[in-house]
């Protein structure tokens, strides 16, 4: 019987060769989730950045900002669905996240 690579490592390998943006999303403590996405090599990597931060209570808010060609967020554990509408309202040109100090 011949290994054959399963569906999920087939597209994760036509993705990378595709040029698309490498995604990460970890969960954090607090609890929340931490996404990085790499946007170095792509038409986002030269975009402007400024802060955007969303606190609406304890575990209900988000922060979004680049550094070092990555588009960076952690937020709570609800808000997930909202830190990747940032990054598509950020990559489509409507507001840019912070640069992180």
């Amino acid at each position: 019987m011949v290994n054959q690579p399963s569906r999920a490592t087939s597209a994760r390998a036509a993705w990378q060769r595709s040029g698309a943006p490498n995604v990460e999303v970890t969960s954090i403590e607090d609890p929340g989730w931490r996404v990085r996405i790499k946007i170095r090599g792509t038409s986002l990597e030269d975009k402007d950045a400024h802060a955007r931060r969303v606190e609406r209570t304890e575990h209900d808010s988000f922060h979004t900002w680049l550094s070092k060609h990555v588009f960076d967020a952690e937020c709570g554990a609800l808000d997930l669905s909202e830190v990747l509408y940032e990054f598509r309202i950020w990559a489509e040109g409507a507001r840019a996240p912070a640069t992180r100090p």
